[in-house]
């Protein structure tokens, strides 16, 4: 019997997928930690292993405020977001899934505003839950 067990493969989406973000109510500004936490998403994404992972950046809001605002904040809270992984982590535009460059030269993910929430409105910890931005991952191949 060997004592060496190998190390389980790493799982690129796996990783990934345990970043969401969450935001204070009406605000799209990026705290320290989840810059910190946005390093250590570039990072992964930079692994050799990880570099063929394609990412799609939802921007999410609470019900709090009118439909219109909601989709407004959650589109802001994508572009803060994409724009910190293009600008400050190097991650390639083509890799974020459906990012676009706005006439101002900034790039932007997806804002989905309070259509797509994953916990009640009916509280403030489920409201806190809804204020987010979360990663989708993607084969390399879909758009």
């Amino acid at each position: 019997m060997s004592l060496y067990q190998p190390y389980p493969p790493f799982d690129c989406p796996k990783e990934l997928g345990m970043y969401p973000l969450l935001f204070d109510e009406g605000k799209a500004t990026l705290t320290q930690e989840m810059m910190h936490t946005l390093q250590r998403l570039g990072k992964i994404l930079r692994m050799p292993l990880c570099d063929h992972i394609r990412i799609e950046v939802q921007g999410h809001a609470d019900s709090t405020g009118s439909e219109r605002y909601n989709i407004g904040l959650a589109n802001r809270r994508a572009r803060a977001v994409t724009y910190y992984l293009i600008y400050d982590e190097g991650i390639t535009p083509e890799r974020i899934i459906r990012s676009q460059k706005l006439e101002q030269g900034i790039w932007t993910g997806e804002g989905y505003g309070e259509n797509v929430p994953i916990s009640s409105n009916d509280t403030e910890k489920g409201r806190a839950l809804n204020r987010r931005v979360q990663f989708i991952i993607l084969p390399p191949n879909e758009r």
